[in-house]
């Protein structure tokens, strides 16, 4: 039997950033969109371990961003979990 993180145990923090002006939309009287960034950071809570941020940029829509979140989120949980058996010494990992 493999050891496994339970996402429960898992926080997950998003941050976002928008290169657009407040008070017009990115591309009312530009050409260019406006830039966003989307972070990902997630923290084992019981050990406090956390894996590196990770990063996705472009113009998003909101299913693009759910889309960008959910993936950032399934390429870190393998990291953090290698993290936390490493930290942990779970043999086997």
């Amino acid at each position: 039997m493999t050891w496994k993180l339970d996402p429960r145990e898992v926080g997950c923090s998003v941050r976002g950033f928008s290169s657009a002006p407040f008070a017009k939309g990115p591309t009312r009287h530009r050409g260019t969109p406006a830039r966003r960034e989307l972070t990902v950071r997630l923290v084992h809570l019981p050990t406090g371990i956390t894996t590196v941020e990770k990063t996705a940029i472009g113009p998003f829509t909101w299913k693009q961003r759910r889309e960008a979140e959910a993936r950032l989120y399934a390429e870190l949980f393998p990291v953090l979990e290698d993290k936390v058996a490493n930290a942990l010494h779970i043999p086997g990992r």
